[in-house]
C-alpha cells in the first residue's frame, strides 16, 4: 500500500557527453517541475566593451523538448561558432564559448508556463582526485550516471565539468534560444527579448535585458542574419523583425498575415525566408521591398508553397555533400549537350547554360521520422526546365492508386488548397533514372515539345531567347535521354 502512494518525480537534466563514446561526462540538476526547452553553444561579446567593434555568434546546437520522463541535453563545444574579427585590443583574448540553456516550469494547472530560467555554462577542465570525485557522486550533488569516477587511489586527473556562470529569471517558458551578433534572442512565452552578457567570472556574470518585442502568440523559432531577425509563431506565421542598434530596440518590419500554425524557420537568403507549419506542407515568403505603399510593404509576399508530408522540426544551413568546385570547372568544360543540340545557336547557348550550371545546396532539413533533406536553389531556367520535365513524368509514371501527383504536392491546411509553386519535387525527378528506355524516350518526347502536356512551361520562357530565335510556337529542346539522364545525375549528387 505505502508502495502505491508514492508519486513519481520527474527530473531534468543538463548533461555533458563526450564527443566520441557519448559518455556522461558531467550532469547538472534542473529543479524541480523544471525541463529544458532549448539550448545553443556560442559566444559573448561582453557587455563592458559595447562600445568596441566584433563580438561572436554561433548557431543552434539542439533542442531538447518539454514533457518529457527525463530531459537531458547535450552539447559539443566548438559547433560552427562564426568567428568574427574584435576591435585590436581583444584579439589575443581567448574566445570563451558556453552553453546556454533555456528551460520552463511545468505546474500543474498551468495552461502556458510562467516561469523559467536562462542558464549560461562553461565548460572547464577542472584537475580532481578520485576520492573528490567519489564523494561529490556520493553526496547526491551530481547525477550517478555520470561516468568516469577517476582512477584508483586517489590519483590526479583532469575532468571536464560543466560550470554554471549565470541565470536569469524569466516570465514564461523559453522555447527558443539564437546568438545574435553577440548577444542572446530568447523567445519567452509571446515576446521576443534580447539580451547582454557581462562575463565577469563564476557567480559574478549576468545576462542583461536589452529590448523586447511582443506581439505575438507564442515565439516557438527564431531565426537571424545580421541585424533582421525572423519569428516563427505558432499561430501567427512567420513575421520579420530588425534590430535597431542606435536605440536598443526592435520592431516589426513586416509579416505573413496567413495564419499558420509553424513548426519550424529558415532563411534562403537576405530577403527570401522559408517556413514549415503542422499540416506538413513548406513554404517561402519574400520581402516586398519594391511595394508602392506601406501597408504592401509590410507584407510578406507568398513565392513558393509546397506538400512535403513530412512534418519538419529543423531547418539548418548546409550540404550532405562536399562542394568540389574542379568537378564544377569539368562540367563546364564538357559540352554537355553540344552534340544534341539542332536548334539555332541562341536556343543552344541557351540550354548550354542551363544544363552546366550546377544546383547548390542551401538548406537541410530534418523530421519527426527522422527523415534529413535538401533544399537547393535554381536558376530561372533551371527551374522552368525541371517543372516541364516534372510534368512530363507525372504523366508517364502513374502513381500508386492512380493517384495525382499534382494534387499530393499541392499545399493543402484547413483554409485552402492552393497548386504547388516555387519548388520541384527532387524524388520525382530522380525516378526519371529509374524509367526503362521506352518510357524515358517518352519523357524526352514530352520535354522537348514533340508531345503537347498540358500545363507546360513555354520552351521560349524556359531558354528567354531573343528575337533571332525561331518563332516560339515550332522552338524545340532536341534533349536526347543521355543527355537528360547526365543532368538529372548531377542534381542527385546533392545528396
Amino acid at each position: 500500500d505505502s508502495e502505491e502512494n508514492i508519486d513519481m518525480v520527474e527530473t531534468s537534466f543538463v548533461r555533458l557527453l563526450d564527443d566520441m563514446t557519448f559518455d556522461v561526462l558531467d550532469s547538472f540538476q534542473l529543479d524541480e517541475f523544471e525541463t529544458g526547452c532549448s539550448i545553443i553553444c556560442c559566444s559573448f561579446q561582453d557587455d563592458s566593451d559595447s562600445n568596441q567593434e566584433g563580438g561572436n555568434s554561433g548557431v543552434n546546437a539542439g533542442t531538447s523538448g518539454a514533457g518529457s520522463s527525463s530531459s537531458s541535453s547535450s552539447t559539443r563545444m566548438g559547433l560552427g561558432a562564426d568567428q568574427r574579427s574584435g576591435a585590436d585590443s581583444n584579439k589575443n583574448k581567448p574566445e570563451k564559448e558556453f552553453i546556454v540553456v533555456g528551460t520552463a516550469y511545468a505546474i500543474e494547472g498551468e495552461q502556458e508556463p510562467h516561469k523559467g530560467r536562462i542558464l549560461v555554462f562553461q565548460v572547464t577542465d577542472k584537475e580532481v582526485g578520485a576520492d573528490d570525485d567519489a564523494a561529490e557522486h556520493a553526496a547526491g550533488g551530481k547525477d550517478n550516471s555520470a561516468g568516469g569516477l577517476g582512477k584508483p587511489g586517489g590519483e590526479q586527473f583532469n575532468k571536464l565539468r560543466l560550470e554554471l556562470v549565470a541565470e536569469k529569471q524569466t516570465r514564461g517558458a523559453v522555447y527558443c534560444l539564437n546568438a545574435f551578433n553577440g548577444k542572446l534572442l530568447a523567445g519567452i512565452n509571446s515576446k521576443v527579448k534580447l539580451f547582454s552578457f557581462v562575463d565577469a567570472g563564476p557567480d559574478q556574470s549576468e545576462l542583461v535585458a536589452k529590448c523586447s518585442h511582443n506581439e505575438h502568440i507564442l515565439v516557438l523559432y527564431i531565426q537571424s542574419r545580421g541585424d533582421f531577425i525572423v519569428v516563427g509563431d505558432l499561430m501567427k506565421s512567420v513575421s520579420l523583425l530588425v534590430f535597431r542598434a542606435l536605440d536598443d530596440s526592435i520592431e516589426e518590419i513586416a509579416r505573413d498575415y496567413n495564419a499558420n500554425w509553424m513548426t519550424s524557420v529558415g532563411i534562403l537568403d537576405d530577403d527570401t525566408y522559408i517556413g514549415a507549419e503542422t499540416n506538413m506542407n513548406l513554404f517561402t515568403v519574400q520581402k516586398n521591398s519594391e511595394a508602392q505603399t506601406e501597408e504592401a510593404r509590410h507584407m510578406l509576399r507568398v513565392a513558393g508553397e509546397y506538400h512535403l508530408g513530412e512534418y519538419i522540426n529543423k531547418f539548418q544551413h548546409g550540404s550532405l555533400v562536399m562542394q568540389d568546385s574542379q568537378q564544377e570547372s569539368k562540367r563546364d568544360e564538357t559540352g554537355l549537350v553540344e552534340s544534341t543540340l539542332e536548334n539555332s545557336d541562341a536556343v543552344s547557348e541557351s540550354l548550354q547554360a542551363i544544363l552546366s550550371s550546377a544546383p547548390k545546396p542551401q538548406m537541410l532539413f530534418g523530421t519527426v521520422n527522422g527523415v534529413i533533406g535538401v533544399i537547393a536553389s535554381l536558376t530561372e531556367g533551371q527551374y522552368k526546365l525541371l517543372k516541364r520535365l516534372e510534368q512530363a513524368l507525372s504523366e508517364v509514371i502513374q502513381g500508386v492508386g492512380d493517384l495525382s501527383h499534382a494534387a499530393w504536392r499541392s499545399f493543402s491546411n484547413e483554409r485552402k488548397v492552393s497548386q504547388c509553386r516555387g519548388f520541384v519535387d527532387g524524388d520525382l525527378i530522380e525516378g526519371f533514372l529509374d524509367l526503362e528506355q521506352s518510357d524515358a524516350q517518352r519523357v524526352v518526347d514530352r520535354v522537348n515539345g514533340k508531345v503537347a502536356m498540358k500545363d507546360e512551361e513555354d520552351i521560349a520562357a524556359i531558354l528567354q531567347v531573343n528575337s533571332g530565335a525561331p518563332p516560339s510556337d515550332s522552338l524545340q529542346l532536341n534533349l536526347d535521354v543521355d543527355t537528360l539522364t547526365r543532368f538529372v545525375e548531377d542534381l542527385s549528387r546533392l545528396h
